[in-house]
This record gives C-alpha cells, structure tokens and sequence, in this order.
C-alpha cells in the first residue's frame, strides 16, 4: 500500500513533467522556421503544424499496414515489428510536417 510521502512524490513528479511540457511547447512556439520569407506570408513558427502530421502519418501508416500483405505481420509481430511501422510513421510525420510547413 502507498504512503502518503510516496503519493506526494507521485504528484510532485507529475506536475514536473506537466510544467516541463508546457514549457517545451511555449519555447517551441517562439522557434522560427528557417528559409522563411518574412515579406510574402506571416512567420511560422516550428510547432505551428501541431499534432496534425503525426497523427495523419500513424493513421495512413496503419492503414498501408492493412492493405500491404508484407506489412501486415508486422502489426502482430510485437514490440520489434511494431517498432519498425512506428519508424515508418516518424518518416512519414516528418515529409508531411515538411510539406505542411
């Protein structure tokens, strides 16, 4: 059974991580994008995508692992095969926030 000290501890630790998160993404916020022009279009900055092509790259990743018959033991393959599509989908994520950007 938990302590008192021990569930203070689990609090403190989870307002850490929450602090730390929000700071993260206020900084990432006041990040520009590099090669931007200034004179046509507002100024993006690095997280201005947002969740968006990440969660699009993990839905069409899981759908290609249905449709592909070579992908498709990889979804049930475990921690290794589900490593690889998550690998696929961080490459995706990235092509998309760039095209996206």
């Amino acid at each position: 059974m938990e302590s008192v000290g021990e569930r203070r501890d689990a609090r403190g630790s989870r307002a850490a991580v929450t602090v730390a998160a929000l700071a993260a993404a206020a900084l990432g916020a006041r990040i520009p994008l590099p090669g931007w022009n200034d004179a046509s279009l507002p100024d993006p900055r690095a997280l201005a995508t947002g969740l968006g092509p990440i969660l699009s790259a993990f839905v069409l990743v899981e759908v290609l692992a249905l449709a592909v018959p070579r992908w498709r033991p990889l979804r049930h393959r475990g921690p290794h095969g589900r490593g690889r599509l998550a690998l696929a989908a961080y490459v995706v994520a990235a092509l998309l926030a760039s095209v996206q950007a």
